[in-house]
């Protein structure tokens, strides 16, 4: 983890400030990031509008690709838990003309380029997990099961696609509040993401947009091959 944090240098990646060793730990001194995890502002206000959600994503997916493509280290437990963000203020009402109202009323006023609900700055967080592939792919299993990709629960040689489908649990989430894939176990869990297939015919969905929707169904794609990549992600009409 402390190598790769050493290489580390974007503006949605976690800054790594310093490393100390004592006798009995090593501890790392990391960017200070005052909002804590994403995880608990979406179980706070239910779920993001798509304003916000595009926010967080062009940030995330932004840190992604440098991830992949620059240095070629694949993140293995990319999760609402492992993004931290930077408090901004609440806006009920502001000058500013390019400010407007979500469809979720608990999020106040999304100014562009700036936030809402609270979010601001989202950076990728919690790299004890990562590892460099470049092209290459891995059998070992890390990261957490709920936002792991089909390929990672086979026991398949899985790669940075893997990352992508975590994204788009991640995405998934934030427009909906919902995970997914649920199961009442594990071994019911499981089966549920190896046939990758999620739900987007709820009433839940009649409100969001059908680009937003076609972005999951990319994202959430069983294919590796077809599944999307970050560039293609940041490409995308949503």
């Amino acid at each position: 983890e402390i190598e790769v944090m050493n290489r580390l240098r974007h503006p949605s990646v976690i800054e790594q400030i310093a490393s100390i060793e004592s006798f009995r730990e090593f501890c790392l001194v990391l960017e200070f990031m005052d909002g804590g995890e994403l995880f608990f502002q979406v179980v706070r206000l239910g779920f993001f509008s798509e304003e916000l959600c595009r926010h967080i994503m062009l940030q995330v997916a932004g840190g992604v690709m440098y991830l992949h493509d620059t240095l070629g280290i694949m993140h293995r437990d990319i999760k609402t838990e492992n993004l931290l963000f930077r408090r901004i203020p609440y806006y009920d009402n502001c000058d500013d003309q390019s400010a407007s109202y979500t469809r979720n009323p608990s999020e106040g006023l999304f100014l562009p380029g700036i936030g809402g609900g609270g979010v601001g700055i989202v950076k990728i967080a919690d790299f004890g997990a990562s590892c460099v592939l470049w092209h290459r792919k891995t059998t070992k299993f890390q990261g957490t099961e709920t936002y792991s990709a089909p390929e990672k629960l086979v026991g398949k040689f899985y790669g940075r696609a893997a990352d992508m489908w975590a994204l788009g649990c991640v995405l998934y989430i934030m427009l909906s509040g919902c995970q997914p894939f649920q199961g009442d176990d594990r071994a019911s869990l499981e089966a549920s993401i190896k046939r990758g297939r999620c739900d987007l015919s709820s009433t839940w969905w009649d409100d969001i947009t059908e680009s937003a929707k076609d972005l999951v169904t990319y994202l959430l794609c069983k294919s590796e091959t077809n599944r999307y990549t970050a560039t293609q992600l940041l490409c995308h009409p949503w």
